[in-house]
């Protein structure tokens, strides 16, 4: 299992020209390189390693990072459009269906309406129902492009892509309807969305198990440090090679990250994000194998599910036969967002881990994915719930 520990960076103003600098590069080099590996001209990655190191001024490691990163998010991207090529498939059912609906109810009034013989009632919903036929066509042939050029894409394996977001991208044209006081304020806000982050690519055969970007822990400060080899575009000379963060921390799963940079048992990869204006935060990325010596619960022996509602947890128990043999309710009194909220939420969870640690039972939840039923919905609705669009 994969699991990512996020902490907060308090950087100085060394600190942060210097990650705005890397990210700004490693951003122009990452879509640079998505293009070099879209062309299809590039079947060894060898080949195009070599390549980036020599254009651009990389050292081997960057430009595989580069390249990886830019592989992952390539096969990320294909299964997230597969996936809306389906609800796009399910969506132009349903509006054939409908189609299907208003021709056969316009044309069971149509000849009564040729005679004139028609209710004003009748002549009134016949029009809203041509109206609407038109409607549903085109929204219709709309889908069916929709799907042929996605279908293309996911067959050719080339998308069509704005960095930063294409909303963000198009309120350049509405400055003032997106809060912009000027197209240089737009601008800056595009970058600071499209160029956000920077990564450093773990392997479990490079020392500490990342070669760039290397983090350690020290028992004596009780501190964590971060290593960064510089790029070498932003060495000030053949002895400035390193970037160093100290005291750094990590209050979730601490204990856990200390144990793998001890062992070195799984590639530890390095995301530094910029988030709104100044907020800066490092993220570990590791691998987490389970020991089945540790496992404290079994499903064999009962299990406790949970069902999550607006002001209190559900909590249901059941024996190894699958009987039920006891129900607790949570009471959560604060609702919504907020740090009390949250708190709250936590301090129950942590009680209801105990619990199931002191019975030996695992906890079930209810695995929800609403992604096709959303695509199922033909017809939007307005805040009252009455449908605002036909």
């Amino acid at each position: 299992m994969n699991f990512t520990i996020e902490t907060r960076l308090s950087l100085s103003e060394r600190d942060v020209d210097y990650f705005e600098t890397d990210i700004t590069k490693q951003g122009r080099l990452f879509r640079i390189v998505w293009k070099l590996l879209e062309s299809g001209k590039w079947s060894k990655q060898s080949k195009l390693n070599t390549y980036i190191q020599g254009t651009y001024n990389v050292d081997k490691r960057t430009a595989n990072t580069l390249i990886e990163e830019a592989k992952g998010r390539k096969k990320a991207l294909i299964e997230l459009k597969k996936v809306e090529l389906s609800n796009l498939k399910t969506k132009q059912g349903l509006i054939a269906a409908r189609i299907k609906k208003l021709k056969d109810e316009i044309n069971e009034i149509k000849p009564k309406v040729a005679l004139n013989v028609v209710t004003g009632k009748e002549l009134k919903d016949y029009r809203g129902d041509k109206k609407r036929l038109f409607n549903k066509q085109q929204h219709h042939a709309r889908t069916i492009h929709k799907i042929e050029k996605l279908e293309k894409q996911i067959h050719i394996k080339k998308f069509s892509i704005c960095w930063g977001t294409k909303k963000l991208f198009n309120a350049q044209h509405w400055l003032e309807d997106n809060k912009f006081r000027s197209k240089a304020g737009w601008l800056n806000a595009y970058h600071r969305q499209r160029d956000n982050q920077v990564n450093y690519i773990g392997s479990i055969g490079e020392p500490c198990c990342n070669q760039n970007c290397q983090l350690s822990y020290d028992e004596a400060l009780n501190f964590f440090q971060l290593r960064i080899r510089k790029d070498l575009e932003l060495m000030e000379d053949e002895n400035d090679k390193f970037f160093v963060l100290k005291g750094l921390n990590f209050k979730y799963q601490r204990d856990k990250l200390i144990e793998l940079l001890r062992e070195r048992s799984t590639p530890i990869t390095v995301r530094i994000i910029k988030r709104e204006r100044s907020k800066w935060y490092l993220q570990v990325i590791i691998t987490w194998k389970s020991n089945p010596e540790k496992i404290l619960t079994k499903v064999s022996d009962g299990a406790i599910g949970l069902d999550f509602n607006s002001g209190f947890i559900q909590l249901a128990e059941t024996d190894k036969c699958g009987n039920l043999i006891g129900l607790k309710v949570h009471s959560l009194q604060y609702h919504g967002t907020g740090n009390k909220a949250e708190s709250e939420i936590r301090e129950a969870i942590s009680e209801i881990v105990h619990y199931a640690i002191d019975k030996g039972k695992s906890i079930v939840i209810e695995d929800l994915d609403f992604k096709r039923k959303k695509a199922q919905t033909s017809k939007a609705k307005g805040k009252k719930g009455k449908n605002t669009t036909q």
